[in-house]
């Protein structure tokens, strides 16, 4: 399994969270502009974290796939360049 969103993304988000949540431990805590985009970042990552947005991303991409696909297929003369295209992009 590729861990390399949550190495990348993921962790470094909940660290800066981290300290804003250790923040609002102390008397008199209060969030401040940046402490509040921290915190809206964590609460979105969260949310994708659940395997129900997981296989709604994963069914948008193959839904996707399958449009371009079909799109593609009207066109015969330009298969071989898209094809070339995504050929060259993996190397």
């Amino acid at each position: 399994m590729d861990d390399s969103l949550e190495k990348n993304m993921f962790s470094p988000i909940d660290n800066l969270s981290n300290a804003v949540f250790d923040g609002l431990l102390s008397d008199n805590a209060r969030l401040d502009d940046n402490d509040i985009g921290e915190l809206a970042g964590f609460l979105a990552f969260m949310a994708t974290r659940v395997p129900r947005n997981i296989q709604v991303v994963q069914e948008g991409g193959s839904a996707l796939a399958s449009f371009m696909a079909l799109e593609l297929a009207k066109k015969p003369d330009e298969i071989g360049k898209a094809l070339e295209h995504y050929k060259n992009r993996e190397n």
